[in-house]
């Protein structure tokens, strides 16, 4: 990725209080329509519309999943939207999930139809399980410290050109 943002389910911070915070900075704060307003009261992470991946723990994997992408003309490319990366660190074996259309949320009165989640680029907003970063300021634990680094050593085996 050029730019990957971790949201973990644990952050109550992120989750609670700056909800809160947002709704007394922003109280005379008029917005267009209820997608502005949602995405004034929330974090990055935490607003859905901008959610590209789910990562969690996973019991084994795939050898199918052992990489985002596929090589089109001797290029790097993304797989297909919904695809799934495993990859074992030193702490942990990890699942990467692409959010494609069919694990998007049912469509709400205001929201586009449920397929609207199809991004599948280099920006990622990854919406972390609990068990992998805890809460807050639970960043720099094994787990996460493992996927820093796998990400990492992935980037410098496949440069880009």
């Amino acid at each position: 990725p050029v730019l990957a943002i971790f949201q973990s389910d644990g952050d109550l911070a992120t989750r609670s209080a700056f909800p809160v915070g947002a709704a007394l900075s922003n109280v005379f704060e008029r917005t267009v329509d209820a997608v502005q307003r949602e995405s004034i009261m929330n974090t990055v992470g935490w607003y859905e519309r901008f959610q590209t991946h789910r990562l969690d723990l996973a019991t084994a994997c795939n050898p199918a999943e052992a990489s985002p992408f596929v090589s089109i003309d001797g290029a790097l490319r993304f797989r297909p939207p919904g695809w799934q990366w495993c990859f074992q660190t030193g702490a942990a074996t990890m699942g990467l999930h692409h959010l494609g259309p069919t694990q998007a949320t049912q469509a709400t009165p205001w929201r586009e139809p449920a397929d609207w989640r199809v991004y599948n680029g280099p920006l990622w907003n990854v919406r972390v399980s609990g068990a992998i970063v805890a809460d807050h300021s639970d960043t720099w634990n094994a787990l996460f410290t493992g996927l820093l680094l796998h990400l990492f050593t992935d980037e410098r085996a496949n440069r880009l050109p």
